[in-house]
């Protein structure tokens, strides 16, 4: 009874957690939307940074931004692919429908596709009778979204970032550890944020370093 309720409270304390998240999330992006403007032209006044390195900044982050959100959109249709085949073979009917609900899902860390194809295997075995379906499933599956989300998704950050694969990883897994759901963006965010910024960093001129004596 009393892992029950943890589980009960445990699945009601991240339901609500999320869901703070994004309509925390959708609050940032209305004011940002309705007021990005000002809040850039503030920054350029208020930093202690040249104008033109600061649209430069601003530039490349524009475009890392969206190449994150391209690169787990991307993924996220993959997963939902990748299972909906899975399903086919399988003989379960609606997988197109099961694939999209995998797909949105897969951005959720740790419960990802489990929510389809953990299910799709206990109804192939205790349902079906079909157990070699079913442990195809339970292995297929989880096999499928591991690969998805630790190699292939950093390999399409690598390319569109150009920051790479091992650090996007770690990015990606230290975001999940502090941010939750949103760590799938933010953490390649901030680290993308700070490779932009050692990229505009001034540095000195070869030829002066080598007239400097000894």
């Amino acid at each position: 009874m009393g892992d029950a309720s943890s589980f009960v409270l445990g699945s009601m304390t991240f339901t609500i957690s999320l869901i703070g998240n994004l309509i925390l999330a959708l609050i940032l992006l209305f004011f940002l939307f309705r007021d990005g403007d000002r809040f850039y032209e503030f920054a350029r006044q208020v930093l202690p940074i040249p104008h033109d390195r600061m649209d430069i900044f601003v530039s490349k982050l524009n475009e890392s931004l969206r190449a994150v959100v391209r690169g787990n959109f991307l993924v996220s249709i993959l997963q939902g692919t990748a299972l909906a085949i899975g399903l086919y073979f399988c003989g379960i009917s609606r997988g197109i429908l099961f694939g999209a609900v995998a797909a949105v899902f897969s951005l959720i860390p740790i419960l990802g596709t489990s929510v389809v194809w953990l299910p799709a295997a206990l109804f192939l075995a205790l349902v079906e009778n079909s157990y070699g379906s079913a442990a195809f499933m339970a292995v297929y599956g989880p096999g499928m979204y591991l690969v998805l989300e630790n190699i292939v998704k950093p390999k399409v950050l690598d390319r569109q970032l150009g920051v790479h694969p091992v650090l996007l990883f770690f990015a990606l897994l230290g975001g999940l550890v502090e941010f939750g759901i949103t760590g799938v963006i933010i953490g390649p965010l901030l680290l993308t944020i700070f490779a932009t910024l050692w990229s505009i960093v001034p540095r000195r001129a070869p030829e002066l370093e080598a007239a400097q004596p000894g």
